[in-house]
């Protein structure tokens, strides 16, 4: 999102918590930011700013880059002007760079020039020349106020003449050429960027951006990219007016996939993905609690639980994260028999050469190889010996091997109709998601604690990638936090990642090309496991101490099992076997 705030920090403006719900990148410019005047921070952003000296109380100009901390590792500041207009923020994206400007060019009327003896009739050129580098090393979105307005008209010399059928010619509200427009679409014309708003690939952001109390109105905030990157944006809109600011905000939604949400990512054929590891546990179990600490427990489920997943994910991704797929190398292990001694008789083998000589030389090399070869196999069967005793499923597993998924010739539409026609029916009455009549919960640490104890490890990851794992090794603090968010969705309901599962399909049977001819695993949301582990407890113990539960049950209660029916029922037919009675037994078998 881009926003000319107008001085936010001096005066009421936008509520920039509300508006940075479900924004990665907030881009502000105008921000009058000054040494003793900030801007306010918001709860689980980062910001990075910069804004010229000014010797008055409230400071001029501004540009500041607000994005959300799970991206903290991704994101820098590459370059900034001198004269503080405009800011370079390096996004990186797997192998891929994207660089995003904020900028903010001041009104060709301003005393901002002559303050800082600049020219006002050349306004763009070094931010021209700054485009023209950065395009070289990666994709480029600029979105800033050009003071400059460019009419209808669009930088068209880059492209073919049926340029219609692009969709980037544009038709805006406004229709007036300013001197900065004229100086605006000649630098696009060098950079070969296009103007995205008021295009026919987004309609409705032919409106006016500029609204000043004094009357009028005009089209001076813009986005731009090159037209190539056109296919990644999924949304651009211009937004409504604050009663604070006579500048709309721009909203624009990249469709880009980052690894920290898998919900809204794509799974990839090389994609990262967190393999806990026990040795670095109690690393990952500290720097939770770190992150932890400099946040405080809200009234609302969802910011929480969204604070403590994206704090789990991250630091998960740093201790635990691991590169699955990609390139895979099908020869022998690197040949770690062949050391430097085979090198050696290898060179003295091709150094040599008489007949004779030659071939003892190479008899002498191939001893040398199967002697290295014999070693290396002999030590590879002593590491899975090893393995069997330290860890056996791990060495279980290689034994095995891995299974290959078996996929058939149907569409990811056939495969979804095929799932909902099997956990979707009509009639059924919703969840409930909110419970309206207050109740009092009794959930403390104790509760959490079990729960966690006895959730088994080594199981998928849900929809977020949160392991069991990830939740187990977690300190005190952690925990509590844990408890607070699991009392408050009993009074306030589920958040959505709670409610979300994903179908794993596995082959059965038959013709792979049939989608009825595979099973489908749910795997569901780890924290709400823990949510039913800590009511099947609770719920078990209230209907043992109170009698609810019959005597004569043995499955599914603590301490019983179905095994003690049946040495039951063999002691009984021993006894009367003895006694020389008959025996009849009643088999009730429940097919619900």
């Amino acid at each position: 999102m881009f926003w000319n705030c107008r001085g936010y920090p001096w005066n009421k403006g936008l509520g920039l918590n509300d508006v940075a719900q479900g924004m990665d990148i907030i881009l502000l410019a105008e921000t009058w930011e000054h040494e003793a005047k900030r801007i306010p921070k918001i709860d689980g952003y980062l910001i990075k700013s910069i804004w010229p000296h000014s010797k008055g109380i409230i400071g001029r100009a501004g540009i500041a880059c607000i994005y959300h901390e799970s991206l903290d590792n991704s994101i820098k500041v590459c370059k900034y002007d001198d004269y503080k207009r405009y800011i370079w923020i390096e996004v990186t994206l797997g192998k891929e760079k994207l660089y995003i400007v904020a900028c903010y060019i001041p009104h060709k009327d301003s005393n901002y020039y002559s303050r800082f003896g600049l020219d006002c009739d050349d306004p763009f050129t070094e931010l021209c020349h700054d485009i023209l580098s950065f395009e070289k090393l990666g994709k480029v979105l600029i979105m800033g106020d050009f003071n400059a307005r460019v009419g209808n008209f669009q930088n068209v010399e880059t492209f073919e003449e049926n340029v219609v059928e692009h969709c980037l010619l544009r038709d805006s509200e406004d229709c007036v050429m300013s001197d900065y427009g004229k100086l605006l679409i000649h630098m696009l014309n060098c950079t070969n960027l296009i103007i995205l708003n008021g295009t026919k690939a987004f309609p409705s952001t032919n409106v006016l951006t500029c609204l000043p109390s004094s009357g009028g109105g005009s089209v001076v905030d813009y986005a731009l990219m090159l037209a190539c990157d056109l296919p990644l944006v999924n949304v651009f809109k211009v937004g409504s007016l604050s009663p604070d600011s006579d500048h709309k905000p721009l909203y624009l939604e990249l469709a880009i996939p980052h690894f920290t949400n898998r919900c809204h990512g794509v799974k990839d054929e090389k994609r990262c993905i967190i393999r806990p590891c026990y040795e670095k546990a109690k690393m990952y179990a500290n720097e939770v609690e770190n992150h932890l600490l400099s946040f405080s427990l809200s009234n609302d489920v969802k910011v929480n639980w969204q604070h403590l997943k994206d704090i789990i994910l991250k630091v998960g991704y740093q201790y635990f994260k691991r590169h699955v797929g990609g390139h895979k190398v099908c020869s022998f292990p690197c040949n770690s028999w062949f050391d430097d001694e085979c090198k050696m008789y290898l060179k003295w083998f091709k150094s040599i050469e008489g007949q004779n000589e030659k071939i003892v030389a190479w008899r002498l090399y191939k001893k040398v190889v199967r002697r290295k070869k014999r070693r290396y196999f002999q030590m590879q069967e002593m590491k899975k010996k090893n393995l069997f005793k330290l860890k056996p499923k791990l060495a279980w597993g290689h034994l095995k091997g891995k299974k290959e998924d078996v996929k058939g010739h149907f569409t990811n539409e056939e495969m979804l109709d095929y799932v909902q026609r099997l956990y979707m029916h009509e009639g059924v009455a919703p969840m409930v998601e909110k419970i309206e009549t207050p109740c009092t919960t009794c959930i403390d640490i104790d509760d959490v604690n079990k729960g966690i104890k006895k959730m088994a490890n080594g199981k998928a990851a849900d929809a977020t990638y949160v392991s069991s794992e990830l939740l187990k090794w977690t300190l005190p603090h952690t925990r509590h936090w844990l408890m607070t968010i699991i009392e408050q969705a009993i009074k306030q309901g589920f958040p959505n990642d709670w409610l979300m599962n994903w179908i794993k399909p596995i082959f059965k049977a038959g013709d792979k090309n049939q989608v009825s001819n595979y099973r489908t695993i749910m795997v569901s949301s780890t924290i709400a496991k823990l949510y039913s582990t800590i009511m099947e407890q609770k719920i078990s113990t209230w209907a043992e101490s109170t009698s609810k539960r019959a005597l004569g049950q043995a499955r599914f209660r603590p301490k019983h099992s179905i095994v003690d029916h049946l040495v039951t029922l063999r002691v009984i037919w021993k006894r009367l076997d003895y006694k020389e009675k008959h025996f009849f037994v009643v088999l009730l078998i429940c097919l619900c």
